[in-house]
Order: structure tokens, then sequence, then C-alpha cells
């Protein structure tokens, strides 16, 4: 599982983003990402990777359409 927050200001600088600490900024993306992380982890380990990839792997998902995948 791959996380992430935001993208290098310039293509030569990819490492040392990827390695940095997150900015004070981001702070409170990496919580809520985390969290997600964590749940992703957990529906790979119970239903599988293609139904994990299938829930998690979206951009933005409304609480709606996340209940209804659970009940899936």
């Amino acid at each position: 599982i791959r996380v992430g927050v935001g993208k290098p200001r310039h293509r030569a600088d990819v490492v040392n983003h990827v390695l940095s600490e997150f900015e004070p900024i981001e702070m409170k993306t990496v919580k809520s990402m985390t969290e997600r992380a964590a749940d992703a982890v957990t529906e790979t380990v119970v239903a599988g990777v293609e139904k994990a990839m299938s829930r998690f792997n979206r951009k933005k998902v409304s609480q709606n359409s996340e209940e209804k995948l659970q009940e899936q």
C-alpha cells in the first residue's frame, strides 16, 4: 500500500520529496490518509486485493457510496 501527499516542485526532486518529512500544512491530510490506509490493509486481508483496490483506488468517495460498498 502506497500513500503520499503532494508532488515535488521539480521532477529531479522526487527522491527528496518522497523521503522528506511532511510539511506542517500536510499533517491534517496525513492523519486521514493513514486511517484510510489502515482500512485498505484490513479490506485487503478480509476481502482480497481486487475488492480492496476497487474500493480504495478512487479519488473521492461519498459517504453514501462508501456505505454501499461495505454492505457488499
